[in-house]
């Protein structure tokens, strides 16, 4: 019983994203302009969440960091932040439900968090594991969220500091990219 439910749930919104789809189409403005329209979105939407959640830090633990460790903690979290944009309007146009973009995604932020040291210390991982977490955006953050915990690291190894928010940077405008191409494929097709 419980299978019949969900497929007719998987039916209703197959029906219900083809109508849509078909009500946007016909509309006047064009799929180019209904992409960047979602882009804009994500990003408004994404850009006041990450403000709201850097204000409360502040506030909440302004007495325990310096203003050099609070602004550097807000780069690197923007730039992390960036990357999760980007990966948000790729797997939105490659993936075809909800389900699957559920999935995807904590495959990706799940699997990049283990492998960069996220959830077990670094130090406690083989070799291998932070050899590949060293070439993820994760792991240049967990670098970074390293040299801020500790005092006058961060500030001290300024540059390798900006060397991994410029690396999580680049990882963002490589999967922005690639979200350009593929959306610019899928209109040709």
């Amino acid at each position: 019983e419980l299978r019949t439910i969900l497929a007719k749930n998987v039916r209703q919104e197959k029906v219900a994203n083809k109508d849509i789809k078909m009500r946007t189409d016909c509309g006047m403005v064009s799929v180019r302009k209904q992409n960047i329209e979602v882009v804009k979105g994500i990003v408004v939407v994404a850009l006041l969440v990450w403000a709201l959640f850097m204000g409360l830090g502040a506030v909440i633990y302004h007495k325990d960091f310096t203003v050099a460790e609070y602004w550097l903690g807000t780069l690197n979290s923007f730039t992390i932040l960036l990357f999760s944009i980007a990966v948000s309007v790729l797997f939105g146009v490659l993936l075809p439900s909800v389900d699957a973009l559920n999935g995807a995604s904590n495959i990706l932020g799940l699997g990049m968090s283990f492998f960069s040291g996220v959830f077990v210390p670094a130090e406690l991982l083989p070799d291998y594991v932070n050899t590949i977490g060293e070439f993820l955006p994760a792991g240049g953050y967990m670098k970074n969220v390293r040299l801020l915990n500790i005092e006058n690291s961060a500030t001290t190894h300024f540059s390798e500091f900006l060397v991994n928010c410029g690396i999580i940077t680049a990882f963002a405008v490589a999967v922005f990219f690639v979200f350009l191409v593929v959306v610019k494929r899928r209109k040709a097709a």
